[in-house]
């Protein structure tokens, strides 16, 4: 899938993934013991990765062998029409309203960009916060909430109820009151 840019030696991927494969398992024994890092540390670590890269390998990526991997990790439903058909009817025969949980995940993501692609542009891109673009925002607003309507009624739970468990979520979450930065970066278990 990629090749090493080295006179010493050809790139093994092989060799490749079990050093990084170690390496992901050094981090996460040492992460057990020192829960911490300071940010001068990870700074160095970091420099450590970037010099490390340049001084020892340039990856190519070998685009039809990455397509057969990726092909390889993909579910038949993903990939064949007819499996995906078959799919739609035993999530279906569970009581699932599939067709209204697709249109509203789909629906939530694309009226979300077009929110986001707006809010990009004011902080980036010099488009004013004005009272057109604050209606344009709300009008993208609207659409969301459209879909999230499509969620909740493929879900048979009202908007209510979702505020209901979302705040209850969070009220958990910061016991205090407040946002909590400790809190919202070690979850406890079964936190979502």
């Amino acid at each position: 899938m990629a090749t090493k840019k080295n006179t010493d030696d050809a790139f093994n991927f092989d060799d490749f993934r079990k050093q990084y494969e170690e390496k992901v398992k050094a981090v996460a024994e040492d992460a057990e013991t020192n829960a911490h890092y300071s940010v001068d540390e990870a700074k160095e670590a970091v420099e450590k990765m970037k010099n490390s890269r340049k001084e020892n390998m340039r990856l190519e990526v070998d685009f039809p062998r990455y397509f057969e991997f990726v092909d390889g990790m993909t579910s038949a439903a993903t990939k064949d029409t007819e499996a995906w058909v078959k799919r739609i009817h035993e999530i279906k025969e569970s009581g699932c309203d599939i067709s209204r949980l697709t249109t509203a995940a789909i629906g939530i993501c694309a009226e979300g960009g077009e929110f986001m692609e707006i809010v990009k542009k004011i902080n980036f891109q010099g488009k004013p916060f004005s009272e057109d673009n604050r209606e344009h925002l709300i009008i993208e607003l609207g659409d969301i909430m459209w879909y999230v309507a499509q969620a909740c009624m493929a879900l048979n739970v009202g908007m209510d109820d979702v505020i209901w468990k979302n705040t209850m979520k969070l009220a958990r979450r910061y016991p205090s009151g407040g946002f909590d930065v400790d809190k919202s970066e070690n979850r406890q278990a079964g936190d979502r």
